[in-house]
């Protein structure tokens, strides 16, 4: 059974800290006020540090800090806020307070005694009060599902930083959701893009490139390059947004596969050298893929697949066959349904084990 709402037991090394540093404040240690610190030197200003050890930080609040001030002084970078917050969930900032900063990176790919993390990738299109059109979200509605995702403490993150959670290499906020938007319509830059910034989050826009810059409800290739410039993604949804998994009538076996090269290769030179990039992501056109297309996406160069198949993505998911969830008419009930960040999985239940 999946839940959307994951409230985990605080982690081993959590406790531990908790109970040395409560029994340090106590008297139980040898150590006097201030000798912790002294045994751990580290460069700049740290105010409040208690004890540090090559896991982990304890640091007594002075009043002003934030986690992205804790993120940038003992992180490297006030970007791993969230490491910090999701530790310290219910600890308040307040003076005298302590929080727990932990040095390593572990829970790589989410995994946990009572089940693992997956991640919600969220697929729009249009933007717009049209409400004939099922995959048009009005700009009321999508104001408000970028609100709950802030209100809920859920974590807009990057494909980049999802190809690192797939591959092992990177852990990843628990709550972390992917948001892309697919065919490059001008009400993207109109009405998605404020809102985004206004939330802090980012999106990845998958163009198909023949679309863009032919028409007013297109984007245009430097309203693109101010977006990428912005801090999102852009990807490739092929040239003409044709169905890729069949073959057209008439159209002979070489044919075939001559027009899925041309769409996959084509798609990401043209789109490499209007924006500079290297484009990892391909958005299948209609969210259908087949095994053969898969396999020919990843030769031309791709790293990331992404379809409309419902559901979250494990760090064991497919890269090159990705699901994603679609948001249509922009109604909360549903779009909250599909915010599934954590599924239970019993590693003894399923072993057999008594």
């Amino acid at each position: 059974m999946e839940e959307r709402v994951r409230l985990r037991p605080r982690p081993p090394l959590i406790l531990s800290v908790v109970l040395v540093t409560g029994l340090w404040l106590n008297g139980c240690t040898p150590l006097e006020s201030g000798r912790v610190a002294d045994l751990f030197p580290v460069s700049g200003e740290k105010g409040g540090l208690t004890f540090k050890s090559e896991d982990y930080v304890v640091y007594r609040l002075q009043g002003w800090e934030t986690a992205a001030d804790l993120a940038e002084t003992f992180l490297g970078s006030r970007e791993k806020a969230w490491i910090v917050e999701d530790v310290n969930r219910d600890v308040p900032y307040q003076k005298g307070r302590y929080v727990v900063i932990p040095l390593k990176e572990e829970e790589k790919g989410g995994l946990w005694p009572e089940g693992y993390q997956v991640v919600p990738i969220l697929c729009y299109h249009g933007f717009g009060e049209d409400k004939g059109a099922s995959l048009s979200v009005s700009p009321k509605s999508f104001e408000q599902q970028m609100k709950y995702l802030r209100a809920h403490n859920y974590r807009v993150i990057g494909l980049k930083d999802l190809k690192e959670f797939l591959g092992y290499r990177k852990r990843i906020p628990e709550r972390s959701v992917v948001i892309t938007v697919d065919d490059g319509y001008r009400s993207f830059y109109d009405v998605a893009l404020p809102v985004l910034r206004k939330y802090g989050f980012q999106a990845t826009i998958f163009i198909y490139a023949e679309f863009i810059g032919q028409s007013k409800n297109a984007l245009g290739w430097d309203q693109l390059k101010e977006i990428k410039g912005l801090g999102f993604e852009i990807g490739s949804h092929g040239l003409s947004h044709d169905d890729l998994t069949k073959q057209r009538p008439g159209e002979g076996e070489e044919q075939y596969l001559e027009r899925l090269r041309k769409e996959l290769t084509e798609s990401k030179r043209v789109i490499d050298g209007r924006l500079n990039q290297d484009t990892e992501a391909f958005a299948y056109p209609y969210g259908k893929a087949s095994p053969r297309l898969l396999i020919m996406a990843e030769q031309a160069g791709y790293k990331l697949g992404l379809t409309v198949q419902p559901g979250s993505n494990p760090f064991f998911s497919d890269p090159m066959a990705l699901k994603r969830n679609q948001i249509v008419k922009g109604e909360m009930g549903p779009f909250i349904a599909k915010l599934v960040v954590f599924k239970k999985f019993s590693l003894r239940e399923n072993s057999g084990e008594n």
